[in-house]
C-alpha cells in the first residue's frame, strides 16, 4: 500500500471516529438537557447535572459535559438540595448565554 493511500485511509478513519464522538456528545446533551427540563420542573435537583464528558475547558474553566466548575463538582456530593438547586440555575444560566 502506498504511503498516499495509507494517509487517505488514515484521515477517513479519523474522521469517522470525529462523527462518532460528535453523535455521542449530542446525545449526551440531549441526556443532559432532558435532566435540567427535570430539574426546572421541580422532579428533582439532586440528579447530578454529570453526562460523562468530563473535560475542563480551559477557556471558560468549567466542565463541557455538564457546565460545571471544579468547586461545583468537588462540592455536588456533600451539597444541600437548595446549594444543587443554585448550581443547577448557574447552569441554565451558562448554556442559555451565547
Amino acid at each position: 500500500m502506498s504511503l498516499i493511500i495509507w494517509i487517505s485511509v488514515v484521515i477517513a478513519s479519523i474522521n469517522n471516529i470525529k462523527s462518532i464522538i460528535r453523535d455521542i456528545v449530542k446525545n449526551l446533551q440531549t441526556k443532559s438537557a432532558i435532566v435540567s427540563a427535570a430539574a426546572d420542573a421541580g422532579v428533582d435537583y439532586s440528579a447530578s447535572p454529570c453526562i460523562n464528558v468530563c473535560v475542563m475547558n480551559p477557556h471558560t474553566a468549567l466542565c463541557d459535559g455538564c457546565q460545571r466548575s471544579l468547586d461545583e463538582i468537588a462540592a455536588w456530593g456533600g451539597a444541600s438540595e437548595a446549594q444543587k438547586r443554585a448550581i443547577w440555575q448557574l447552569i441554565r444560566q451558562r448554556r442559555a448565554a451565547p
